[in-house]
């Protein structure tokens, strides 16, 4: 094998042209440049089939499924999601030998999240013995649960009971800058439906009336919180 002189693709030697690009191998012309290939991976694609089992990025591919089915298993509190994965040093006819990818966790327990990292090392090893690859598991960020103040809490379920307004109890798995604040002062979270259920996006929508009602919901837990009226006065 050696390098095609116009795309860099592995061609094989004594070939005419390259299967890639079409180029001729053997009176390139003179107008384009030479590259110089190095064989990353663990095989060319098309080496024996015997291979298949040890790529890594098939490997990678049924460790995501098996993390999906782990968020199942946890469900409806547990989440799981890959957000970034990325092939070391990769090429378009070559097979992986390196992926990296993260993923996320989410429970609002503790020790359910210990339990589901537990599982992930499980699964993920599981699969990368199976297959005869290497897997390394490494913590990247870990946010303890953030209970809030039970009275903040309560000031806003009865303020939305006394407005009689539809409700939802809800526990965030997204960081806010609440949890900050919790560490220092008494703090509770209102949420307003989203058009479509399309959060932190830059298509996010709400509407007027779900925006008043929240911001009457706020109005009547602060000033209830003051002492300063009655739920419902307002």
């Amino acid at each position: 094998m050696h390098p095609c002189t116009a795309c860099g693709s592995h061609v094989v030697r004594g070939s005419r042209h390259c299967p890639h690009c079409g180029c001729d191998t053997v009176h390139p012309s003179p107008r384009l440049g030479s590259a110089a290939a190095m064989l990353l991976g663990l095989a060319l694609t098309g080496c024996p089939e015997d291979l298949d089992d040890v790529q890594a990025l098939y490997g990678a591919a049924q460790m995501i499924q098996a993390l999906e089915g782990l968020a199942g298993d946890f469900a409806p509190e547990g989440l799981t999601t890959v957000g970034e994965l990325s092939i070391a040093k990769s090429s378009r006819n070559t097979i992986p030998g390196l992926v990296n990818f993260t993923v996320d966790l989410r429970h609002h327990r503790d020790e359910a999240i210990e339990a589901m990292e537990q599982q992930v090392r499980l699964r993920l090893q599981d699969i990368a013995a199976q297959r005869g690859l290497t897997v390394s598991v490494e913590p990247h960020w870990i946010s303890p649960a953030t209970p809030f103040d039970a009275e903040c809490v309560a000031a806003v379920q009865q303020a939305v009971d006394a407005l009689g307004y539809a409700q939802q109890r809800i526990v965030s798995g997204a960081g806010h800058d609440a949890i900050h604040l919790a560490r220092f002062c008494p703090t509770a979270m209102i949420f307003i439906p989203c058009v479509g259920g399309l959060s932190h996006n830059e298509a996010e929508d709400a509407l007027p009336g779900d925006v008043r009602q929240g911001t009457d919901v706020l109005l009547n837990a602060v000033l209830a919180r003051a002492g300063r009226v009655d739920q419902g006065d307002l």
